[in-house]
């Protein structure tokens, strides 16, 4: 849920039954972007059909869930294409890099 709000109001929000919490940082809450809400609304009014999509980014810690690598834990180093992501993996204080399907992981 989305709220376009003064910030003395976020308490009436936070007592809105089924919310948890105000995103933010460090207790603050930052705004999204005009232009994300924006495509956020477009792709709702056009009733395009879309599916929720793991957030990816390079240095995050992830395992890789299906395959012939399944269990092994990497960091991304960098995101190529929209479901490729070259993984660096520690073995024996060694560095390999293998390129998985962005579907073949989750986050750490």
């Amino acid at each position: 849920m989305f709220v376009n709000i003064e910030l003395n109001d976020r308490l009436s929000v936070l007592n809105t039954h089924g919310v948890v919490r105000i995103l933010g940082n460090n207790g603050d809450p930052i705004p999204v972007p005009t232009e994300e809400m924006d495509s956020i609304r477009k792709i709702l009014q056009t009733r395009v059909e879309f599916n929720p999509f793991p957030y990816f980014t390079e240095g995050k810690e992830v395992v890789i869930i299906r395959g012939p690598l399944e269990g092994v834990s990497g960091r991304i180093l960098q995101v190529r294409g929209i479901y490729r992501l070259i993984l660096s993996v520690d073995l024996i204080k060694r560095s390999v890099s293998v390129e998985v399907d962005i579907r073949d992981i989750e986050l750490a």
